[in-house]
Order: structure tokens, then sequence, then C-alpha cells
């Protein structure tokens, strides 16, 4: 880089001696040489960022999919799944628990509506906790 750098500021000179001494087409062609070593350099530094911005953009998308696959890997040993399990697998039974507990919900539901539905007034009081626990927490 120093080389170049050299020659950089002394080409001009270069150049001007050879004009000086009638030498027009060389003095140029020395210029001309400068111009496309200015170009060139200024090429290369623009690659050096966008790789290095490339490279650092990398870096963020393999580190956003290892806290992915950490939260994923958490998400089923806290459920007590293997981490080997499938996500596929621990979604369906996922939304099968989901659908089962909406389902008894709105079956308790239905209990609380009909008029005699809970026979104990106690058994009434802690089912309206389980649907509402905010609510069962203030009681």
């Amino acid at each position: 880089m120093s080389e170049a750098i050299e020659w950089k500021v002394h080409l001009p000179e270069v150049a001007k001696i050879l004009a000086s001494h009638g030498y027009h087409v060389a003095a140029q062609r020395v210029r001309d040489a400068l111009a496309e070593m200015t170009r060139l350099m200024a090429e290369r530094d623009e690659a050096d960022r966008r790789a290095g911005a490339a490279e650092r953009e990398m870096a963020s998308l393999k580190e956003e999919a290892r806290k992915r696959r950490w939260w994923l890997d958490d998400a089923k040993r806290s459920r007590g799944y293997s981490m080997n399990t499938s996500f596929d697998v621990v979604w369906a039974e996922t939304c099968a628990k989901a659908d089962e507990a909406d389902r008894l919900r709105e079956a308790l539901q239905a209990m609380l509506d009909f008029p005699g539905g809970m026979y104990a007034p106690a058994l009434e009081a802690k089912a309206r906790a389980a649907l509402n626990p905010a609510e069962g927490a203030d009681a």
C-alpha cells in the first residue's frame, strides 16, 4: 500500500518532467496510468468495505440462527421433550393440548351458565376462578 501511495505522489512529477522535455504522449500515458491506478484503488477499497459488511451480516445471521436453535431447544426441554424431538411434533402436541384446554374451558363455562349446573357453591367458585385467574386472585 505504501508503494502505491509513493507512486501516486511521484507519478504526477514524472508526467511533468516528461511533458517539459517534449514527451507529451508519454506524459499523458503516465497521467492515464495514475488515473487508472487511483480508480482501481478506490474500487478495491469499496470491495473491501462491502466484503467486511457481508462478513458482519453473515456473523449476525449465524448468531440469530444459533439463538433460535437455543430458544427452540430450551422450549422443548422446559416442556419435557428431548431436544432431538422435531419441533413439528412438539407444535402438533402443543396445539392438541391447547385445543383440549379450550374445549374443557367451554364445557366448564356451559356448566356454569346452565341453571343448577354446579352442585356446590365452593365448586362453582373454584371453577370460576379457574376460568378467570385474575378475578380468583382478588377474591
